[in-house]
């Protein structure tokens, strides 16, 4: 993927241009589901790395709204297949995580912790409320004037 190449600069300014674009794209389209926001959310706040098993536990509990331990067999599948088959795939493409499917173990990338520190953790996540507050709305415009400032500002 030519993220990298985009955020470290090392594109000519004419493929920057063009691939600007696509790094804006490739971020909306990593947060523009809930269990992908929250995989990056774990990994952030648990050093940088997690099982499979480990992440859709506790995803499985956060939705589920119920201690880890009161997680049932049937909750985590679910949750396990749909990060299996879906989300780990698309933060992997976009080079937000390495993911070995082998192993199961997923690793926080340079350039998913750079999504991370721009986003704030109630925007990632979320309190479960549908309605935006002034201050949520204050969140959203300096998230993205981060994402703008991380993200979309490599023009030459």
């Amino acid at each position: 993927m030519r993220t990298n190449q985009v955020l470290d600069g090392t594109d000519t300014a004419d493929e920057a241009h063009l691939d600007e674009q696509d790094v804006k794209d490739d971020v909306f389209h990593t947060l523009s589901n809930r269990r992908r926001r929250y995989v990056l959310t774990y990994l952030h706040t648990n050093g940088g790395h997690a099982t499979v098993r480990e992440i859709s536990e506790e995803l499985a509990a956060w939705e589920n709204q119920v201690p880890r331990a009161e997680v049932t067999y049937k909750q985590r599948k679910r949750t396990y297949t749909s990060l299996i088959q879906i989300h780990l795939g698309t933060l992997h493409d976009g080079g937000f995580v390495d993911y070995d499917s082998d192993r199961g173990d997923i690793e926080l990338t340079d350039d998913g912790a750079a999504l991370v520190s721009v986003l704030a953790e109630d925007l990632l996540v979320g309190d479960g409320a549908d309605g935006a507050d002034e201050d949520s709305v204050g969140g959203v415009r300096g998230w993205l004037s981060g994402i703008r400032d991380r993200f979309g500002s490599r023009r030459e």
